[in-house]
């Protein structure tokens, strides 16, 4: 196929194909044609794509298209927006495999980044050398991306959330991994209960204490005079815990009743 721009010998230019019902014929315009059409193409798709844009801002964020959306209208998944403005469908295979094709770009990208652009000595944030109105806004391998200082605000809004979201769900993770963790060896300690160690008992080998498990069941030994001063911070706070209840069920009168 011949791609938009080519020029041929005689100096046109390919514009489009025309497809007829008996057959499908070539477009071939002078280069002021070209530029004119070309222009007009690209006034008419960023419009469009504008359109979308402002289509998408209007519904709640849950609502709006991302990679991966099902649509139960039509069975489909979105994958991305043409230049036009138009979303693309598809199943859930050509969805992987746009993924995989974008992983593959975004990686031959970043290298060729790396090998042909300099290492950036900027940071988020800094100005544009020539116009004082445009501030760093992404860094990626070793290409830089300016905007104005608002987008710039706005992704690292975008980055906080995408962190707490991560933190939740990385923190929920573990949290889950743990508790399976302590769960087996304690299990292993209830079928044995010969192995399990109590509160004071003495490491015959180091001379040192036991204290407990950890929340990964994991044992935990103290030298003597630490478990000396961490076994009197513990009697001290149970105490206080104790009586604190017992003044909140009316057993003990405060000073001053």
């Amino acid at each position: 196929m011949i791609r938009r721009g080519t020029v041929r010998e005689d100096g046109k230019v390919f514009w489009a194909y025309r497809k007829t019902k008996t057959r499908t014929g070539e477009i071939w315009v002078s280069r002021d044609t070209f530029l004119k059409y070309e222009a007009s193409r690209i006034k008419y798709s960023q419009s469009k794509m504008m359109a979308y844009k402002k289509s998408q801002e209007s519904l709640p964020p849950d609502e709006r298209n991302y990679l991966g959306k099902y649509n139960p209208e039509n069975g489909l998944y979105f994958i991305r927006v043409y230049a036009s403005g138009t979303p693309r469908y598809g199943t859930l295979e050509d969805l992987q495999n746009y993924k995989l094709k974008r992983r593959r770009q975004q990686r031959d990208c970043y290298k060729l980044n790396k090998t042909k652009i300099p290492a950036p000595s900027v940071c988020l944030g800094d100005k544009h050398p020539n116009d004082p109105n445009l501030v760093v806004v992404e860094i990626r391998g070793h290409k830089v991306k300016y905007g104005p200082m608002q987008k710039l605000e706005k992704r690292r809004e975008n980055i906080r959330l995408s962190g707490i979201e991560y933190r939740k769900i990385k923190g929920k993770k573990i949290v889950e991994k743990s508790r399976e963790i302590r769960q087996k060896k304690l299990q292993f300690l209830r079928e044995n209960p010969h192995l399990k160690y109590s509160r004071g008992d003495l490491n015959p080998l180091t001379g040192w204490k036991f204290w407990g498990y950890s929340a990964l069941g994991n044992e935990i030994w103290l030298h003597p005079d630490d478990f000396v001063v961490r076994r009197a911070e513990f009697n001290k706070k149970r105490l206080e815990h104790y009586y604190a209840k017992r003044a909140a069920m009316g057993f003990i009168k405060k000073s001053g009743d």
